[in-house]
């Protein structure tokens, strides 16, 4: 029995259709002219007390998606290898950390350079969807941390405060 053989006009659909997705995926994620930190988080990681050491590295807590190598390699277009972390005083709500006093989240611990840090920021939203801040882990290490930003809640409503909000599915597809 003969295999039908691929035309050039099939060739040329099959490579479009895969070509899109990655495009897409480009402009989305990883184009870094197509994304600037807002003003606001932009003057308070500047204030922050942790930043680069002397090699041009910091150090990144994740505990959701980027725990994925192919993830990671796909954000950073590096292979970021980590070692394993935890960080007390949180606990997982979804994709989102949330304080807990008696609580613990394990994940990774990255190092990451400046190049890498600006694609993951851009790939959690930093400012929109996302904040970046400074924590201790239970190694006694500072690292930064991504967290969802949540609106402010209404004081007027009865039971607003301090609520949680439940991961939805939008935020299920970005750590």
């Amino acid at each position: 029995m003969r295999r039908p053989r691929l035309t050039r006009s099939r060739s040329l659909l099959l490579a479009l259709l895969l070509a899109v997705p990655a495009v897409l995926w480009w402009h989305v994620y990883l184009n870094p002219a197509n994304f600037e930190v807002p003003q606001a988080m932009q003057l308070e990681l500047e204030q922050a007390s942790y930043g680069f050491d002397e090699n041009g590295e910091a150090r990144l807590f994740v505990f959701g998606t980027l725990r994925n190598p192919a993830v990671r390699m796909l954000v950073t277009g590096s292979r970021i290898t980590g070692r394993p972390g935890a960080l007390s005083g949180y606990r997982r709500a979804g994709l989102d950390i949330v304080e807990d006093e008696s609580a613990s989240v394990s994940g990774l611990v990255l190092t990451v350079n400046e190049r890498q840090l600006r694609r993951l920021d851009r790939y959690e939203r930093l400012g929109q969807r996302y904040r970046r801040f400074v924590v201790t882990l239970e190694d006694g290490g500072q690292a930064w941390v991504y967290q969802r930003i949540r609106p402010e809640p209404d004081v007027g409503s009865p039971g607003q405060q301090g609520t949680v909000e439940p991961p939805t599915p939008e935020s299920r597809s970005n750590e």
